[in-house]
C-alpha cells in the first residue's frame, strides 16, 4: 500500500494597509502623557524651588541663564535667530492673550523691575550697543512684518500707551513729555536729508489714513487738542499771559454818553464825575472844523458798498501815497505772524516833497503826476509793478477830483503852467529860460486860526528867476529839477498832511502847526499841542468822519501823527 506524502503549509504574514497598529498608538499616547506629566511636575519643582530661593541665588541663576543664553545665541546663524524670533513672538503673543488683568499687572511690574536695574548697571557702551542692537532688529523686524501685523501692533502700542497715560501724574507726565522732546531732538538733528523727507512722507502718509477713519467725535477731540497746543506755543513767551488768571470783568458800557461841547462819543464807564469830558476838546477850550464839505464822489467811495468801493478800500494805501506831493520816508516792518492787518513802523520816520520833473528815464512820483495829462498819468500809475492790483478806471476818477478840488494840486499846475509861458517868452526873446520855482509861503496876514478853505494863490508862489530875486520869506521850495537832495517838510508844517494825504484832506485844509491856537479859558488864546490838536480828530461823532472809513490808511494815518505827537513833546522838553 503506498504512502502518501503529506505538504505542510506554512502561512505566510500578512500585513494590513492602511490601518495603523493599535498597540503601537497606545504606546505613543502613554508616551506623550508621561512625558506631559514629567513636564509639569518639572514645572512645580521649578516654581517651589525658585519662590523658595533667596535673592543671591536667583540673582546667580539669572547671571547662568544670561550667559548660557548669550553663547547659544552667539553661534546660531542669522537664518535660526530670525526663526527663533518668530517662535517666541507667536508664544509671546499667545501667552499674554490668555493671561489674567492680574498676571498681566504682575508680569509688566516684574519687568520694569528688572529692566530698570540692568539698565542702572549698564556702561555708556552697553547702552550704546543695546541701542543700536535695538534698532537694528525693529527694523528688520518691521520690514518682514505684514499688513494685518503692522496694524495689531499699532493697535497694542496705542491700547498700552493710553493705559499708561491715564495712570501717571501730572509730575510724571512732564518728565516724559520733556524726555521725548529732548529724545527727538536728538534723533532729528543727527539724521540726513533724505532720512528727513522719508519721515515726512511716511508721517503725512500714516496722518491721512488716521484721519480717513476717524469718526466725528475723535475728529472734534483732536482739533481742540491741536487749539490748545497752539495756544500754548504763541503764548509761551507771554510771561503772566501764561498763567490762568481769572481777571473781573471791566465793562465799561455802550458808547452813548456825547460831549456837551464838540459831541464826541464816549463810553458810560468813562464819564468823570464832573460830566465834563477832557481828552477830545478839552471842555470846549478847542473847536477844528469836520469833514462837511467833503466831495460826494470821493465820500461814496469810502462809504458804499459796490465793487467799485470795495476795491478802493482794499487798496486805498496805495491809491493814497501814488497820488501823495508829499512822501513819508520810513521802514514799514510787516507783521510775519498772520492774523489782522497791522500798519508798524521801525527806525527813524520824516517826509519829503520832490522836484516838479523826474529825473531822465525815472518814473513820475509824488506831485509829478499832476503836470502830466490824466489819461497818461493813470496808465502810468496802474501799469506799475507795484500797484499791480489797483484800477487805472479809478486812478483816472482820483486824479480828476484832485485837479477839481485840492488846491495843493492846483498850484503845481500853476507852476507848469508858469513854467511854460517861461519857456515861450524866452524863444520869443531869444535868451536862457529862467529857473521856475513854488514856494509854499507862511503868509503872516492870514490867521492862524482861520479855517477856511485855501486857495492855490494863498498856499504857494510862483516865481521866476535867481534866488536872490525871490520876494518873501520861503518855506517849502519846490524845483523844476532835483538838486540832488529831497527837500524835507517838517513836522511843524501845516502843510505836511494834505501833502502827504491827499485823499483825507481833499480841499485842502490844513494839518497841525507849530502856531496853531486854542482858547485858554481865561478869554485869551494859547498854543494848541499836536496831541490835542489830532485826539480831537481822532474822537468818534454821530456825523461823518472821513478818518473812521479809510481802513488802512487811518492806520497809517495814526502812527504817522504819534510819531509827529511824540516830536512835539520832545522838542518842549528840548526849549525848556
Amino acid at each position: 500500500m503506498a504512502k502518501r506524502t503529506i505538504k505542510s503549509k506554512t502561512k505566510q504574514p500578512t500585513a494590513r494597509v492602511g490601518r495603523p497598529r493599535t498597540r503601537d498608538v497606545k504606546n505613543e499616547d502613554r508616551e506623550k502623557r508621561r512625558l506631559a506629566m514629567k513636564k509639569a511636575a518639572a514645572a512645580v519643582k521649578k516654581s517651589h524651588q525658585r519662590e523658595e530661593e533667596s535673592q543671591e541665588a536667583r540673582s546667580r541663576r539669572n547671571v547662568m541663564n544670561a550667559s548660557r543664553t548669550s553663547n547659544a545665541r552667539s553661534e546660531e546663524s542669522d537664518e535660526v535667530t530670525t526663526k527663533r524670533r518668530r517662535l517666541d513672538a507667536l508664544r509671546k503673543r499667545k501667552t499674554r492673550v490668555e493671561e489674567t488683568e492680574e498676571e498681566h499687572k504682575k508680569r509688566t511690574s516684574s519687568n520694569k523691575e528688572r529692566t530698570s536695574r540692568a539698565r542702572s548697571e549698564e556702561t555708556d557702551d552697553q547702552y550704546n550697543r543695546r541701542k543700536s542692537s535695538d534698532r537694528a532688529r525693529k527694523t528688520r523686524a518691521r520690514s518682514e512684518e505684514t499688513g494685518d501685523e503692522y496694524r495689531r501692533r499699532k493697535l497694542s502700542n496705542a491700547e498700552r500707551t493710553s493705559r499708561a497715560c491715564s495712570h501717571e501724574t501730572e509730575e510724571k507726565r512732564g518728565r516724559r513729555k520733556s524726555a521725548d522732546a529732548g529724545r527727538t531732538s536728538k534723533a532729528r538733528s543727527e539724521e540726513s536729508e533724505a532720512e528727513t523727507l522719508r519721515r515726512r512722507a511716511h508721517n503725512k502718509r500714516h496722518m491721512a489714513e488716521a484721519r480717513a477713519v476717524e469718526s466725528l467725535e475723535a475728529s472734534e477731540s483732536r482739533k481742540e487738542a491741536d487749539r490748545k497746543r497752539h495756544s500754548s506755543h504763541v503764548t509761551e513767551n507771554c510771561g503772566i499771559a501764561r498763567k490762568d488768571v481769572r481777571v473781573a470783568e471791566n465793562y465799561l458800557g455802550t458808547m452813548s454818553v456825547q460831549c456837551s461841547s464838540c459831541g464826541a462819543l464816549h463810553y458810560k464807564g468813562e464819564q468823570p464825575q464832573s460830566k465834563q469830558f477832557n481828552t477830545c476838546c478839552r471842555h470846549g477850550l478847542i473847536q477844528l472844523p469836520m469833514f462837511d464839505n467833503f466831495p460826494k464822489e470821493l465820500r461814496d467811495l469810502f462809504t458804499s458798498s459796490t465793487s467799485e468801493s470795495a476795491e478802493f478800500l482794499k487798496n486805498i494805501r496805495s491809491y493814497n501815497n501814488s497820488l501823495a506831493m508829499g512822501s513819508m520816508v520810513a521802514h514799514v516792518d510787516t507783521p510775519k505772524e498772520g492774523g489782522p492787518y497791522t500798519y508798524r513802523l521801525h527806525g527813524q520816520v520824516f517826509h519829503v516833497t520832490r522836484a516838479l520833473h523826474p529825473e531822465p528815464g525815472q518814473e513820475h512820483l509824488c506831485a509829478q503826476v499832476f503836470i502830466l495829462d490824466t489819461e497818461e498819468a493813470a496808465a502810468e500809475l496802474a501799469n506799475r509793478k507795484t500797484k499791480v492790483s489797483c484800477s487805472k478806471d479809478l486812478f483816472k476818477k482820483l486824479i480828476d477830483l484832485l485837479h477839481m478840488y485840492n488846491p495843493f494840486v492846483k498850484s503845481y499846475k500853476m507852476m507848469r503852467e508858469k513854467e511854460e509861458e517861461e519857456e515861450l517868452l524866452a524863444t520869443a526873446e531869444n535868451r536862457d529860460v529862467r529857473e521856475v520855482k513854488m514856494v509854499f509861503r507862511s503868509n503872516k496876514s492870514l490867521n492862524p486860526n482861520r479855517y477856511q478853505l485855501p486857495t492855490a494863490e494863498e498856499i504857494a508862489v510862483v516865481f521866476v528867476g535867481d534866488e536872490d530875486e525871490n520876494p518873501g520869506k520861503r518855506a517849502i521850495t519846490v524845483y523844476q529839477r532835483s538838486t540832488g537832495t529831497f527837500q524835507y517838510l517838517l513836522d511843524t508844517d501845516k502843510e505836511t498832511d494834505p501833502l502827504c494825504y491827499p485823499l483825507l484832506f481833499v480841499d485842502g485844509k490844513y494839518g497841525w502847526h507849530v502856531n496853531q491856537q486854542r482858547q485858554d479859558g481865561h478869554g485869551g488864546t494859547t498854543k494848541m499841542s499836536a496831541r490835542e490838536f489830532y485826539s480831537y480828530y481822532l474822537h468818534i461823532r454821530p456825523n461823518f468822519s472821513l478818518l473812521h472809513h479809510a481802513k488802512k490808511l487811518f492806520q497809517q494815518f495814526c502812527v504817522d501823527v504819534w510819531t509827529k505827537i511824540e516830536q512835539d513833546r520832545l522838542n518842549f522838553i528840548r526849549q525848556h
